[in-house]
């Protein structure tokens, strides 16, 4: 017996070698024919034209048809004596096909070939650039109005378009499917999908009896790509475009694209480009591109040679489309073969492919036959290689885990997490979510190293990881220095006993390399509603809630709000109101009048910075601007802005008074600041005497090295500098000894406080104090007279409020006077 199957498995080999060998040996033999061919052409180009052509092809160089298309173009041009180089665009950078450009370029060329609607794209952007005073031969561009107008404004180009064969897929679909009244197709924004996508238009129009639902693939995840395909019904009948990449520029080829169709669709697959046939697509319409490239290399020929001109060539159309139709998935969705298109061919097991690529029926017969005959002698040996499928399992086992996990924690990894999270949280009805943050791991690993980073964040998940043992929960490592905690059945609050034993543990002391480290968590937390099971949009409300923990100083627990969704909301149009107002002058200023207690009469104005056309105001949009890191910007446009209306009024023989401009903390970052404000007092004429800085007092003490540099430069150009705020951070006179501010402003909220009945003696020892030290006060928010009385008996130098005025227009400003107010 064995004797018997040892000849068995030596007469298969033996086979399956000489298949194989007469496989080899008729491409050999054909390649032979195809140099005897090449040697008769080399003896017609006796003559060398010296010409070279740019073949650009919108495909990769492996797609099959493009190899038929650059092979007719090639025979054509070398019969012409006229030689040629290709570039592919298909799944190339934008920068390595210039680059690939300007090389070939560089050689010199005397005309271009398009093929495609992305080579026809990229040659009409640079008919002006490369290709200028260049001929412009295309051909299967599917866009025949862009194609009409660009040969209209540009007479050196030329060529050929398809015609739409998206109409022929709707009629097939309706003369096939007449019960189906969707039709879902599969598309991206490539240019060949923008092409697919106009085609579909114009088809609608002509047939508009379905509704089309467009998947674009490249704003889509994968997941959710095939959910959609799945999902599509038997009155449904679906065509595949374009899928070149997904919402994170994953990029799929064609085949890739076939077999997720084959394996998802449930319904017939239409398509309108070559290729699919025997991969799931059950019909498809598409063009002899051979015949065409033939065509338009001829055309390219006779305009370098002189025989024609591409003026009078202009826009041809062409009708080579045909349809070819799988029969197995004919037989599968019960499609009639008598309601197929009149010109269609039906694939039965392969035969349509041989029939139109019959050159390597023979190659593709013996090697498969020689393949089978192999396989059949190795998988007789199959049962000694055992023990290596064992341990190539093993293999795969353990790649699988080290995909899933993470490598320093061994938690799921973020990839990982919610595949294996949904499964888990099956059946139950609520749930809590808990994002944890650990604090300043940034310090440790700066001021120890990173190991002993990786040490803390190690002993943080094993932590974890025991805590949701004991606890019936899921963990995993979600970023960095972010850990994914899930309790389900339950909803958790910041105070609960459960809370707190887990914030307890993980910012327990933690022992790296003998040495004792600090640390503590931020965390977020965000429960579910019952019957709510989509962690994945409820854990980005844990992260708001996490960094609101951060927010208020770390190493707390916090739980989500809707009020926190509705602030990021705020933040986020401010910045765009911001952004807008930058850039569209969307800035205005207002004017509050400060009056003297002595004089009675205007002695200033504050500038303040108003929205144009939005209704938020400066204390929500001067913050987002600060943390946009837009303020330095946003600080000189309000600055040059006082200058310009300073210089208005100067113009218009006003009497002037020194007004005052805020500068926001964020804008210590802006250096040059103070240089650029000495160019703007000498451009617009300005006095620096008429200029004012109001500066917090949280901006010196936080920024006290470069705040001193500030008003050093601010007192060289004699521009005053005003102490804002005063009262409400840490409030100290004895650094105004010493600080060139000439004028202290007590905020509104200590006017308020101080000037009840029974604290008026704290107000007035500030104005005395003020006045030793030599520096005048403005007292803002002042609204009422009883207010202003006490103030001026106190001695306070000037007023500001609304008991005066309200921030006014410049016009009204210029003009008031305290008798009008």
């Amino acid at each position: 017996m064995k004797k018997w199957k040892r000849l068995s498995e030596v007469l298969f080999i033996i086979l399956g070698c000489f298949a194989l060998f007469c496989s080899f040996f008729s491409i050999i033999k054909e390649n032979t024919a195809l140099d005897l061919i090449n040697q008769d052409i080399a003896r017609d180009i006796r003559n060398d034209t010296g010409k070279r052509v740019l073949v650009i092809c919108s495909d990769c160089a492996s797609d099959l048809d493009a190899q038929f298309e650059i092979n007719a173009i090639q025979d054509t041009l070398y019969r012409q004596g006229i030689g040629y180089d290709t570039v592919y665009l298909s799944m190339v950078s934008d920068t390595l096909v210039q680059q690939e450009l300007q090389e070939k370029c560089s050689h010199g060329i005397q005309g271009v070939i398009a093929c495609g609607d992305a080579a026809f794209s990229l040659a009409c952007d640079e008919q002006n650039g490369l290709f200028a005073n260049v001929p412009v031969l295309f051909m299967d561009v599917t866009d025949e109005k862009a194609a009409a107008e660009q040969v209209q404004r540009n007479t050196r180009f030329a060529g050929i378009t398809d015609s739409n064969r998206m109409e022929n897929v709707l009629a097939s679909v309706t003369k096939m499917m007449p019960a189906a009244g969707y039709i879902t197709m599969v598309t991206d924004d490539s240019t060949q999908g923008l092409a697919d996508q106009r085609d579909l238009q114009a088809a609608l129009q002509k047939n508009s009896s379905y509704k089309v639902t467009l998947l674009h693939a490249d704003y889509m995840t994968r997941d959710a790509l095939v959910e959609q395909i799945q999902a599509c019904g038997d009155s449904t009948a679906l065509v595949y475009l374009e899928a070149g990449s997904d919402i994170y520029g994953n990029v799929y080829s064609r085949g890739d694209n076939l077999k997720m169709l084959k394996e998802n669709a449930s319904v017939p697959v239409f398509g309108i480009h070559p290729g699919g046939i025997g991969s799931g697509i059950t019909g498809t319409i598409t063009a002899n591109f051979s015949l065409e490239a033939r065509k338009t290399a001829g055309m390219a020929a006779d305009v370098l040679l002189g025989k024609a001109y591409t003026e009078n060539l202009g826009v041809q159309s062409d009708a080579s489309a045909f349809s070819v139709f799988d029969q197995k998935l004919l037989d599968t969705y019960h499609l009639s073969a008598s309601s197929l298109p009149a010109n269609a061919f039906v694939d039965r097991d392969g035969k349509v492919f041989f029939a139109l690529h019959h050159a390597v029926k023979m190659e593709v017969g013996s090697a498969i036959a020689g393949v089978l005959l192999l396989t059949a002698a190795l998988l007789m040996h199959a049962h000694s290689y055992r023990q290596m499928a064992i341990a190539a399992r093993q293999d795969h086992t353990q790649l699988k885990y080290l995909a899933e996990h993470d490598a320093l924690t061994g938690l799921y990894n973020r990839e990982t997490t919610f595949t294996k999270l949904l499964p888990w949280l099956h059946g139950c009805n609520r749930y809590t979510l808990i994002t944890i943050d650990l604090d300043d791991l940034k310090e440790i690993n700066d001021t120890y190293s990173h190991p002993f980073g990786d040490v803390v964040v190690a002993a943080i998940g094993r932590r974890l990881l025991g805590f949701a043992k004991q606890n019936d929960g899921f963990v995993s490592r979600y970023g960095g220095d972010e850990f994914l905690f899930v309790k389900r059945n339950v909803n958790v609050q910041p105070d609960d006993a459960f809370m707190k034993q887990m914030m307890a543990l993980v910012s327990a002391e933690i022992m790296a390399d003998h040495m004792p480290l600090s640390v503590s968590v931020s965390a977020g937390i965000c429960n579910c509603p019952d019957h709510y099971l989509d962690p994945q949009k409820l854990v980005l409300n844990a992260d708001l809630a996490m960094y609101e923990a951060k927010r208020r100083g770390k190493n707390c627990a916090v739980l989500y709000t809707e009020e926190m969704r509705r602030k990021l909301q705020e933040s986020h149009d401010a910045r765009q109101a911001v952004a807008d107002a930058i850039h569209h002058d969307g800035f205005v200023m207002v004017y509050q009048p400060q009056v003297s207690t002595v004089t009675q009469q205007l002695s200033g104005y504050e500038a303040l910075v108003r929205l144009k056309h939005s209704h938020l105001g400066p204390d929500v949009f001067i913050p987002a601007a600060e943390k946009a890191g837009m303020i330095c910007e946003v600080g000189r446009i309000i600055t040059e802005k006082v200058l310009m209306q300073i210089a208005k009024w100067q113009q218009q023989g006003r009497q002037l008074f020194p007004v005052s401009v805020n500068y926001s903390p964020g804008q210590i970052s802006d250096t040059g600041y103070v240089d650029w404000l000495q160019e703007m007092l000498k451009k617009y004429r300005i006095p620096p005497h008429l200029l004012k800085i109001e500066i917090t007092e949280s901006m010196f003490m936080n920024n006290a090295q470069e705040s001193v540099r500030l008003f050093d430069q601010l007192h060289k150009i004699h521009v005053g500098l005003m102490m804002d705020d005063f009262g409400t951070g840490y409030s100290s006179l004895s650094y105004l000894n010493w600080i060139p501010f000439n004028t202290i402003k007590i905020d509104r909220s200590v006017v308020t406080a101080w000037l009840q009945p029974g604290r008026q003696d704290a107000m007035n020892d500030l104005i005395s104090m003020a006045h030793h030290l030599g520096r005048s006060l403005v007292a803002e928010g002042v609204e009422t007279k009883e207010q202003y009385e006490i103030l001026k008996k106190q001695g306070c130098d000037y007023i500001q409020g609304y008991y005066f005025s309200r921030p006014i227009p410049a016009d009204e400003a210029i003009a008031w006077r305290i008798g009008e107010s």
